[in-house]
């Protein structure tokens, strides 16, 4: 059993709870009880399993729970998972997502994205936008999302603000580039390095503490030595995370060195101007030593890998050297914003790179699970607040049904049976809904312990309106390879 301090607690969820504890330890706790505080922390975890069976007013004795504790009943064949983590999302992007794919990626850059970028100078505009980034994130359960903006501080200060107000936790960055970028899509040194101190100072005055503000490089041939360095002392003043791209290709690999001629890897440039640290998120496959000893994280976006023709991360190694890793959308560079989709595409690259280099052996599901999960919350440093359900974190949850009406799911006689008790048979469910399952089948995600989307319409209420509509009744309706640093990307290919 695990126990915190039970006094107040104001919700109980009754049912099958799974989350990751390791790569290689993905707990079940059928017919758990998990308490959760006013402030939205988990105050006890109690396995039937481990600590006894009991009845309900047993329970509510040792814990000693009040009478205006809301009990949540999981779904049928359900289950309570940690909101998933992506960890790399260009939210500019997401009005392009799914044009342009067929295409080479400079041609890509140049007829989407920096036009689709460029629009964000208009802060109207980027209200129209914003909005459904995060709440189409929210439908699909995603929890926590490192944000890449634009140049523009106004409307990526909005970013930040949208995700306060719907109650995603966020990671939010104001693009910097001073150089080797389109006219109408470039700042100057000293405009960047102004601009992004002020909206970091603005986004931490905030004081929302789901809203980091992440320096954001975009990257080393669009970025000057001086405007990096700057950026660090930035990042070193505030205790901020950066994220950023690298190696993400040999002729981008190339051009960085040819820039930076006295470094010898792309990884070395962001060491000499101070943005590798353990807040930091990128990859390189030549520099992975730079990360072991910086402690800096990659998040893996399998989408863009395969859509742009990066490459295809062997994530095993990665692992296997204890460098963090978590899952990206990579919006719009892969097109969906769904993280299972970067679940099931991670889990077949790994096939890929297994089929050429056999000792390094596949994902299991329950190490996707972990990088869906953990493993991002990991990469962001915030593995101490989310990631799972250790007692003394904060929920951020799913509640997932997965043969809800209207499911991609079909049920049939084989786990019917004492599903909600066989762990087998709930490991079983929970791969159809991890290979099969879509926002359908989410009941309500939870943020702090606060519930946000609803189900029947997919549509998210505002923190303000949670907030009401727990004052007054405890109830609201249940309703997608890069690096990021706290640097993030470069995807290095198979060899």
């Amino acid at each position: 059993m695990e126990e915190g301090d039970a006094s107040a607690v104001v919700r109980v969820f009754c049912g099958t709870v799974v989350h990751a504890l390791a790569l290689d330890k993905l707990s079940v706790v059928p017919r758990a009880w998990l308490g959760v505080d006013a402030a939205g922390r988990i105050a006890f975890l109690h396995s039937p399993q481990q600590d006894g069976e009991a009845d309900r007013p047993t329970l509510i004795h040792k814990y000693g729970l009040s009478d205006a504790v809301e009990f949540v009943e999981l779904p049928r064949r359900g289950f309570l998972v940690p909101g998933m983590v992506d960890t790399h999302y260009h939210a500019p992007q997401f009005v392009n997502a799914g044009n342009g794919l067929d295409m080479p990626l400079l041609e890509w850059l140049e007829t989407y994205t920096f036009p689709a970028e460029t629009r964000f100078k208009d802060v109207d505009y980027a209200a129209r936008v914003y909005p459904a980034v995060v709440r189409r994130g929210l439908q699909l359960g995603t929890t926590t999302v490192a944000y890449y903006g634009t140049i523009h501080a106004p409307a990526t200060k909005l970013l930040a603000e949208t995700a306060a107000r719907y109650g995603q936790r966020a990671f939010v960055g104001k693009v910097c580039m001073d150089r080797n970028s389109p006219a109408h899509y470039v700042e100057t040194t000293a405009d960047s390095l102004r601009d992004t101190a002020h909206f970091c100072e603005e986004v931490l005055a905030m004081g929302d503490p789901l809203i980091t503000p992440i320096l954001t490089p975009r990257f080393a041939p669009s970025c000057t030595m001086e405007l990096m360095k700057g950026l660090g002392e930035i990042a070193r003043k505030h205790d901020l995370p950066i994220q950023t791209h690298v190696s993400e290709s040999k002729p981008d690999t190339d051009w960085v060195l040819e820039l930076h001629p006295d470094q010898p890897t792309y990884t070395h440039v962001y060491q000499e101007a101070g943005l590798l640290t353990n807040k930091t998120i990128l990859l390189s496959e030549a520099e992975e030593d730079l990360l072991v000893n910086h402690g800096a994280g990659v998040a893996h976006c399998p989408s863009s890998n395969f859509y742009v023709l990066s490459g295809v991360c062997a994530v095993r190694r990665l692992l296997n050297k204890g460098i963090k890793v978590g899952l990206g959308s990579d919006i719009s560079g892969g097109p969906c914003p769904n993280l299972l989709d970067a679940f099931r595409l991670a889990i077949i690259a790994s096939k890929i790179v297994h089929a050429k280099r056999p000792e390094l052996a596949p994902l299991s599901v329950a190490e996707a699970f972990y990088l869906l999960t953990l493993g991002g919350a990991q990469v962001l440093s915030i593995d101490h607040k989310v990631g799972n359900f250790a007692v003394g974190k904060e929920l951020d949850a799913l509640v997932v049904a997965p043969f809800c009406p209207g499911s991609p799911i079909d049920e049939f006689d084989a786990d019917s049976d004492n599903g909600d008790d066989d762990e087998a048979a709930i490991r079983r469910t929970l791969e159809k809904w991890l290979f099969l399952g879509d926002d359908r089948n989410l009941a309500q995600v939870y943020v702090r312990g606060r519930p946000l989307a609803k189900a029947d319409h997919g549509t998210v209420a505002t923190r303000g309106q949670c907030l009401m509509g727990l004052k007054l009744s405890f109830q609201l309706a249940a309703l997608s390879y890069h690096c990021w640093t706290r640097l993030v990307p470069g995807v290095p290919s198979v060899s």
